[in-house]
């Protein structure tokens, strides 16, 4: 009980400095708290060992930040006319079916699930690999949220880079069907859970 009344204060510690961060990113309270829920989130999945309340805010920032990317360049690529009827042109009758969405979510989770087994025994490429899953795709942004330096960073890109080709040689290349929206995708889930 004593580790559920450390996280919980750790938590309380962290909510507010990390709603005002998101404050200033978003100019919205609602999505400012919603941000800074989802950066503890993420962060405590990260290291949930994690007690230094500035490592785990740094952390959490970190991984607030690249959420807000993400959001920004999507809703850039949503307003964007040039984009968003090319996009319509190329969906247009490119539904998925689940077979679909079954068969592609099991080839990834194949390939990922080889990929953390080739990764498994070295910290650094295992880091790095969650690191770019979480979305952050810089050596720099991955050296801090890791806490290595970008050199050491950059090589274990390498290694991980060369043991992709590898399961690519044997496996194929995988590919996201023309036509996949992964927004589209989650509501589809979230309907299907709701009934």
């Amino acid at each position: 009980m004593a580790d559920d009344k450390e996280i919980t204060a750790l938590i309380k510690q962290a909510m507010p400095v990390l709603t005002r961060i998101a404050m200033r990113w978003t100019d919205n309270e609602a999505d400012s708290e919603d941000l800074a829920q989802q950066g503890i989130l993420d962060a405590w999945s990260d290291a949930p060992a994690e007690r230094d309340i500035k490592q785990f805010v740094k952390r959490a920032a970190m991984r607030m930040k690249g959420r807000m990317a993400n959001r920004r360049r999507m809703d850039k690529r949503r307003e964007d006319p040039r984009w968003t009827a090319a996009v319509a042109e190329n969906l247009r009758g490119l539904r998925r079916t689940p077979e679909d969405l079954v068969s592609t979510r099991e080839l990834g989770a194949r390939y990922f699930g080889r990929l953390f087994n080739e990764v498994k025994d070295d910290r650094l490429e295992r880091a790095v690999v969650q690191q770019m899953l979480s979305g952050n795709d810089t050596p720099e942004e991955q050296a801090e949220a890791i806490g290595e330096s970008v050199s050491d960073i950059k090589n274990a890109r390498k290694r991980v880079a060369r043991r992709v080709d590898a399961i690519r040689a044997e496996e194929g290349p995988f590919e996201v069907p023309r036509g996949w929206d992964v927004e589209e995708t989650m509501s589809d889930e979230d309907e299907e859970h709701e009934e």
